[in-house]
């Protein structure tokens, strides 16, 4: 048996509140929001186990529900809202509904898509016009409790529409912030946000009554400490001095979160500057700042990554030496003197003296150390009061573990990272200093560098430096990219802790034994044979055609009939080639020579020696006029080999080729003819082409080089 509804109608009628019938929570009738049932209906329906909702806005006076959704939502309801008015709820959430009379009150729904569900949460709603809410006494359908009203029965309170409004917003950003007030970080968000509803025209006590909000849903017990941040925040904004805001409260928090608060808020973020592209080609600019001429900006953040134990803290030190003392490093000069504050994180104080002794350098009264930070606050103090212009730390790791950040997040180490990163940068420009920090490489190679650098701190990168060497070697390369400086590899060299330039990476490409090939080949008058050479220098003839064979597919030398004679720009170069130790191939293609041959038909036809060309060219010339004029260039597909007529193939002879090789997913090779490479579209699997010879004639065949993105026809 039901409840008797009669008093529940006549009060709803007295107060002005249609009704209509409800199957659940949802209304059945066609055009229910304009259909009005009489009392026996709505009898007659309660009988049947229908519910009973309540038409909402314009046809009941104006009068609109705020469903408080959100369980979190609950406990700051009364810091914005008047709850001494008519509402109601179930036994698990009692004080869920406010009704109020509000003309011309908009509906309004707050939800949100957290990362650990997959639709998204409705937080706090206003139900008004074309809407219905569901009324005591119904029974929930999910829970089976019966509404009830809290309290005493009365008119609903009247509000002004835009009040209610800005009160309900309130309540869902303050509960949204609220939930992601992660332990550990918890000041710093203080700090943000106080800044950031400071500059946007809060007043200290709106400021710190929604704080204080935000402390109540997250279940702060340090909410008086977080409070205090709004004077403080304050009195630092009067004097003019650098505060945090809605960036750093992102970088703490999310983006999207930040984003939702800031609409729901109705905060208008900095006004977009619009120029027409004469008005920006008109403006008088300064150039870029360089701390290294050409090589390190002197702006924003630098990322310098590298393998472990290669010398990268070696490198980060002298170059703090070198910029405080304003002489210069790896050969780049500097424009002045700069105070430096470099982050030690990993060093002890003797290991750190020590190779400041090793390394020689003057000391400048410019260079500061650290040994430990326990914050980003504190660093940004000290960073104001020493006027410090350029900050290196070392290491990232060390850094993330002394500040204590995302201690109880949910934030993987990827999104960690790249958080840091777009703090150090945010600071970087607020305080007007450079970061320079240092950090690792994965294990796994990658053919872009900067693919190769732990994380993704760099998407919030201005400038990166690769550092690589090998373990027992003593020279390694470095590679810089950047927003504002030229891309380019420099070759360098470590001896007791100091790095030098050794020249570019291409100077770099000619090693000791390669120059002496070339000065005898000069000496010789310009050609020679691998016999004359091997026997000039006193090596085996196999050495030196291996040598002539890298110099050849690197286009210091050209081949023509078995005699190597210097490319058009070698001789320029060999003097001003600095004396090195080692060489790393860095070409994908290698070549062999080719002696005349006479070959059965049905396989070669005679041509002679080719000269080799650099990859990027792969167009292979030298070759008899027999040859260019065969009518079938390609010949046949043996195991691995692919025998050929002549070199410089055209592209679409170069894709039939790349068609009879399968990758090692099974998948047909292709050939991309930007790149000339082949490669798998299935699984980005490279190859690089070799030629070769043997008793049959003249092949190709195929080696596996990698992974990538590779953009075939």
């Amino acid at each position: 048996m039901r409840k008797d509804i009669r008093k529940y109608l006549e009060f709803y009628k007295g107060i002005g509140l249609r009704l209509t019938a409800l199957n659940g929570k949802k209304p059945f009738l066609a055009d229910w929001y304009y259909k009005e049932l009489s009392d026996e209906e709505l009898l007659e329906y309660w009988a049947q186990g229908y519910n009973i909702g309540g038409k909402m806005g314009e046809k009941s006076c104006w009068m609109v529900d705020i469903d408080i959704d959100h369980p979190a939502a609950n406990k700051i309801v009364d810091l914005y809202l008047p709850i001494d008015t008519l509402k109601f709820g179930r036994a698990t959430k009692p004080l869920s509904h406010l009704l109020y009379f509000s003309e011309n009150c908009k509906s309004l729904k707050r939800d949100f898509k957290f990362s650990n569900q997959t639709e998204k949460t409705t937080i706090v709603e206003i139900r008004s016009t074309g809407q219905q809410t569901m009324i005591p006494p119904s029974i929930h359908p999910d829970t089976k409790e019966e509404l009830r009203f809290v309290g005493e029965l009365k008119e609903p309170l009247k509000i002004e529409a835009d009040l209610l409004t800005a009160a309900v917003n309130k309540i869902a950003a303050a509960t949204l912030i609220g939930l992601h007030w992660y332990e550990g970080q918890r000041q710093d968000c203080a700090l943000a946000l106080a800044g950031g509803l400071l500059r946007a025209g809060w007043s200290e006590e709106e400021a710190e009554k929604f704080i204080q909000a935000v402390c109540l849903v997250a279940d702060d017990e340090e909410s008086k400490k977080r409070i205090k941040t709004v004077i403080q925040t304050a009195k630092k904004q009067e004097e003019n001095k650098a505060t945090t805001g809605w960036r750093r409260l992102a970088q703490l928090i999310g983006n999207e979160v930040v984003a939702k608060v800031i609409e729901w808020l109705g905060i208008k973020q900095t006004k977009a500057e619009l120029l027409s592209m004469a008005e920006l080609l008109s403006l008088e600019l300064p150039p870029v700042e360089f701390l290294l001429e050409g090589l390190l900006p002197n702006e924003g953040l630098t990322i310098l990554a590298g393998r472990e134990k290669i010398g990268k803290s070696w490198l980060c030190l002298e170059l703090a030496l070198s910029l405080a003392a304003g002489t210069g490093f790896l050969g780049r000069q500097t424009k002045r003197p700069y105070k430096v504050l470099y982050l030690a994180l990993e060093d002890s104080k003797r290991r750190l003296q020590q190779r400041i002794k090793q390394l020689g350098t003057g000391i400048s009264q410019n260079c500061f150390v650290l040994f430990n930070i326990e914050s980003l606050q504190e660093l940004e103090k000290i960073i104001i009061d020493h006027n410090f212009e350029v900050v290196i730390v070392d290491t990232m790791q060390a850094f993330k573990r002394a500040v204590k950040l995302f201690t109880n997040t949910k934030l993987n180490t990827y999104e960690q990272d790249y958080n840091i990163s777009l703090m150090l940068n945010d600071i970087a420009k607020r305080l007007n200093c450079t970061f320079i920090i240092v950090h690792h490489t994965k294990k796994s190679g990658e053919l872009d560098f900067v693919n190769e650098v732990l994380g993704r701190v760099t998407a919030g990168a201005d400038t990166i430096l690769h550092l690589t060497r090998g373990r027992t070697e003593a020279d390694g390369f470095l590679k810089v990219t950047g927003r504002d400086v030229e891309e380019q590899e420099l070759a360098l060299r470590f001896e007791n802790g100091h790095w030098s330039l050794l020249g570019t990476a291409k100077e770099y490409a000619i090693s000791k034994e390669r120059r002496e090939i070339l000065e005898v080949i000069k000496q010789l008058g310009g050609s020679a044979t691998p016999k004359q050479i091997a026997e000039a220098l006193g090596k085996t003839r196999s050495n030196v055609n291996k040598l002539l064979l890298k110099l050849a597919g690197d286009g210091y030398v050209k081949a023509v009939n078995g005699i190597y004679s210097l490319a058009t720009e070698t001789e320029k170069s060999i003097h001003s080639i600095h004396s090195i130790h080692s060489i790393h191939s860095i070409h994908s293609i290698h070549s062999v020579d080719r002696v005349n041959r006479e070959v059965n038909e049905g396989t070669m036809e005679n041509f002679s020696v080719h000269s080799v060309e650099p990859l990027s060219q792969l167009n292979f010339s030298g070759v008899s006029e027999q040859s260019e004029r065969s009518e079938r260039t390609l010949l046949k597909f043996e195991k691995d080999k692919f025998y050929i007529r002549r070199l410089n193939l055209k592209k679409e002879e170069w894709q039939e080729a790349a068609e009879q090789f399968k990758c090692e997913c099974g998948q047909t090779l292709a050939y991309a003819e930007a790149f000339h490479k082949f490669g798998c579209r299935s699984c980005g699997t490279l190859y690089a082409l070799v030629q070769e010879e043997d008793e049959k004639g003249l092949y190709i065949r195929v080696v596996k080089r990698g992974r990538g993105k590779l953009y075939c026809q």
